[in-house]
């Protein structure tokens, strides 16, 4: 069985591997499923293959945006790329969980351009339940897809 086209407009997209068949049903990412939610909550924690959340950051005039406000389950980043969606001379992104930097200042600076996190904080990388992911921006215009993959974690 074929593998759907996964693909979002905005809001988070969660996905993983590359699974025949591939599907969403009643609400919740499983396994063995893929699917564009708004509600990042409805992962199920007992996933163990890498997924990734891709958040789409636009200019709403902040420079803190959040992708996860509380996360249903602890996970580990192991990987962060921006793609940037617009120029903006001196454009950064950094992945927070909380308020300690996950990830350094990803350069988000040239439109369609994609840039991975050079560097990633073991200590800060596993985010516990209930606490926020977000990303802090050099300024409110520096824009694009964020994508954060992730493991399940047990700490």
């Amino acid at each position: 069985m074929a593998t759907p086209n996964v693909s979002y407009s905005g809001g988070g997209l969660i996905r993983h591997g590359s699974v025949p068949g591939a599907e969403f049903i009643g609400g919740v990412l499983t396994p063995n499923k893929y699917a564009r939610i708004s509600d990042p909550g409805q992962i199920d924690p007992t996933m163990t293959i890498p997924f990734d959340i891709v958040f789409d950051s636009t200019d709403d005039g902040t420079t803190t945006q959040t992708i996860i406000a509380s996360v249903p389950f602890t996970f580990k980043v192991v990987d962060v790329a921006v793609q940037a969606t617009a120029n903006s001379g001196g454009g950064t992104v950094m992945l927070m969980n909380g308020t300690n930097a996950i990830t350094d200042a990803i350069i988000c600076a040239v439109d369609t351009t994609v840039t991975r996190a050079g560097t990633i904080d073991k200590t800060y990388a596993v985010v516990a339940t209930g606490a926020a992911l977000k990303i802090v921006k050099n300024a409110a215009a520096d824009v694009g897809l964020v994508t954060v993959k992730v493991i399940p974690a047990v700490v």
